[in-house]
């Protein structure tokens, strides 16, 4: 891929926008909706406008950033398993490169997926407590010190796909944000490569 001088303005542009975007999104209280999120969008960006490894480090940036200073303003922890999902994405954006968007669409919904296995099981080994703890129940909400609750799972297999069954309703967040963040960034560059291709005309006449 050899970009022109119009389409790497409008890389970097739309990727300022995004990063803005992303960055308030998860620092300004009250923007946070659980999944409903950016950064999967912006990862998956970074791949398919640069298709270059390089630019999958500039989301996990922001997350390192952003997690830095939730961690020391409300205790939010970093979640490695969230960071592996987010060079996925970039990944994927690469590999959809030179495709088309009904191709990229598929990656991309990959991508949510991975997150989804890839998070909850996390989740699930970092929440599990020994079965007969919680009374051979398969999990049990508690108060948090950090959210409104935690759930604590079962470690066993009926607490693994407990684990599974409560996070679908992310899982669909996790979708729609993913492809409608990327959306809008497509958008959001075709309409800003004309107006540069015409910038140039005018400078030239």
């Amino acid at each position: 891929m050899n970009p022109t001088s119009e389409t790497k303005r409008t890389f970097w542009v739309v990727l300022a926008i995004a990063l803005v975007y992303s960055f308030c999104y998860r620092i300004v209280p009250g923007w946070t909706i659980p999944n409903l999120a950016p950064i999967g969008a912006l990862a998956f960006y970074c791949g398919y406008a640069s298709n270059r490894l390089v630019f999958s480090l500039i989301p996990l940036a922001l997350m390192a950033i952003t997690d830095t200073v939730l961690r020391f303003t409300v205790g939010y922890p970093a979640i490695p398993s969230v960071y592996v999902c987010m060079f996925a994405y970039s990944l994927l954006g690469i590999v959809g490169a030179n495709r088309n968007w009904g191709s990229r669409i598929a990656l991309l919904v990959t991508g949510s997926l991975f997150f989804f296995v890839v998070t909850n099981f996390d989740n699930w080994l970092m929440s599990r407590v020994p079965a007969d703890q919680i009374g051979g129940a398969s999990y049990l909400v508690q108060p948090s010190a950090i959210y409104t609750f935690e759930i604590k799972y079962a470690d066993n297999f009926m607490g693994l796909l407990a684990n599974y069954a409560m996070a679908l309703g992310f899982l669909v967040k996790t979708i729609l944000s993913d492809v409608g963040f990327t959306a809008v960034l497509a958008l959001v560059s075709l309409s800003l490569a004309p107006r540069f291709a015409l910038q140039k005309i005018r400078v030239r006449n």
